[in-house]
């Protein structure tokens, strides 16, 4: 499991970049956001 926590961000129309571990294996994985008690899932696909 990798973790980030992103500080203060407001609901909205947000960009942001997550820094993944150089040695995350190729394949697709879902990633779980929380934004103001509010969640939501979408896949990842990685490639190399």
């Amino acid at each position: 499991m990798f973790t980030e926590d992103l500080g203060n961000i407001t609901a909205g129309d947000n960009k942001l970049s997550v820094r993944l571990p150089e040695n995350i294996k190729t394949g697709v994985y879902i990633a779980h956001i929380s934004v103001d008690n509010r969640f939501t899932s979408g896949k990842v696909a990685i490639t190399r």
